[in-house]
C-alpha cells in the first residue's frame, strides 16, 4: 500500500488521522537483514568511564572540508559530550564539551540525559529525553535542548553550550503527545506510553525530534521545530509528523540525508519490535523500510546512534553506535537504497 507523496504538515486533523490509521493497519512486508561489513571497527584510546562508555546515545560529525574530523558523541548518563574523530575504521575520542555543571547556584544539576545529537555547520544540537526516569522520578536536567556553536571552517566546538527549556511547552501543546507528557515511559510488562526523545537531525533550520514513545497503533512521531526561534524563546512553529514504523517500533535515531531524513527504529519498550532502518522523504506517514539491523554480540547492546558515513545513487553507509556495549560497538553498514 502506498500513501499519496503530499505534506502532512498543512493537513487538518480528520484527513491527518484517516491517513495515519490506513498507514499504521497495513502488513509490514518481512524486512531484509542488514549484515555489517567485515572490516571491524575500534575505538582507541578506549573511553575510560564505563557510564559514559556502555551509554552512547547519539552521534553526529560537522560537514567541514575535511570530514569526521569534528564529530560529537554523547552518553545519556553524564553531563558531558565528547568530541571525537574518525581516523579510517578507529573512532579518536577527544575533549569533553560541558552541556550542564555539576552546580548552578542552589540547584544541583543530575545527568542530561541526552539521547541524541545533529549538526549544521554552525552547531551541534543535542536533546534530553524529555522522559520521566524509568522509577517515575521527574528531573527537570531530561528536560532541555542544547546548542554548541562551532568554528564554521573546523567544525571544532568554539563556545560554550546554550540550553533551551522552550522544548517541553512545545510537547505539552500538541496531540497526541500532551496526553503522554509527564507519564511513566514504555517498560517491558507495563502498559505506559510516556513521552521519550531518542532521536534528532536538522534540515534547513528546522529541527526534527524523534520520539521513541509513545507510539500508538503502529505509529511513532517526529515534531518539528525552527531551531533559532527555539533558541531565541519565540514561535517555533511546532509540526507534528506521523511516521508509521510498524507496532511497538519507536525512533532510535534520525539523520539527514540528501532527500529526507534515514530513521533508526527499534522497539518503544525493551521487547517485541526489531530495530530497523527506513527512509522518509518527509511526504506522507508511511517511510521506506530499508532492511532489519541486529543487535549487539552483547545481549543488551541496543543500536541507539546513527552516522551516515557516505552516500551515492544506490547507497548509504552508516556507523552505528550500541548503547549497552562498550564504547559503543560501532559497525558500518552499507544500505542498499533499492526498494
Amino acid at each position: 500500500m502506498r500513501t499519496n507523496p503530499r505534506s502532512i504538515a498543512g493537513r487538518g486533523p480528520l484527513a491527518l488521522g484517516a491517513l495515519v490509521a490506513m498507514a499504521a493497519t497495513a502488513a509490514w512486508a518481512e524486512p531484509a537483514p542488514l549484515t555489517p561489513e567485515a572490516a571491524a571497527w575500534t575505538v582507541a584510546p578506549p573511553l575510560d568511564d564505563e557510564k559514559e562508555s556502555e551509554n552512547i546515545s547519539g552521534v553526529a560529525c560537522q560537514p567541514t572540508a575535511v570530514p569526521f574530523r569534528s564529530c560529537l558523541l554523547v552518553g545519556d548518563e553524564k553531563r558531558y559530550a565528547r568530541t571525537f574523530a574518525l581516523r579510517g575504521t578507529t573512532v579518536v575520542p577527544g575533549e569533553k564539551v560541558t552541556l550542564l555543571p555539576k552546580e548552578e547556584g542552589d540547584v544541583a544539576w543530575d545527568e542530561t540525559d541526552a539521547e541524541a545529537i545533529a549538526a549544521d555547520g554552525a552547531f551541534y544540537y543535542l536533546v534530553g529525553s524529555h522522559a520521566l526516569s524509568r522509577g517515575g522520578e521527574l528531573q527537570l536536567s531530561r528536560f532541555f535542548v542544547y546548542r554548541v556553536p562551532v568554528d564554521p571552517a573546523t567544525g571544532a566546538p568554539s563556545g560554550a553550550a546554550v540550553r533551551s527549556a522552550g522544548l517541553r511547552n512545545l510537547i505539552e501543546g500538541v496531540a497526541p503527545l500532551r496526553a503522554h507528557a509527564g507519564q511513566p515511559i514504555a517498560a517491558a510488562g507495563s502498559d505506559g506510553h510516556g513521552v521519550n526523545i531518542e532521536g534528532l537531525a536538522v534540515r534547513d533550520g528546522q529541527l526534527y525530534v524523534g520520539f521513541r514513545g509513545p507510539v500508538l497503533d503502529g505509529t511513532a512521531y517526529l515534531l518539528r521545530v525552527a531551531a533559532a526561534a527555539l533558541f531565541a524563546g519565540q514561535p517555533a512553529d511546532p509540526r507534528l509528523l506521523p511516521i508509521a514504523l510498524g507496532p511497538g517500533r519507536g525512533v532510535r535515531d534520525l539523520a539527514a540525508v540528501a532527500s529526507g531524513l534515514l530513521v533508526l527504529a527499534g522497539p518503544e519498550a525493551d521487547q517485541g519490535a526489531t530495530f530497523a532502518l527506513f527512509f522518509w522523504d518527509g511526504s506522507g506517514a508511511r517511510p521506506r523500510l530499508l532492511g532489519e539491523l541486529r543487535k549487539g554480540q552483547e545481549a543488551k547492546a541496543k543500536p541507539e546512534g546513527l552516522l551516515v558515513l557516505d552516500e551515492d545513487a544506490t547507497s548509504y553507509r552508516v556507523l552505528v553506535f550500541h548503547d549497552g556495549a562498550k564504547d559503543g560497538a560501532p559497525a558500518a553498514y552499507r544500505v542498499p537504497k533499492a526498494e
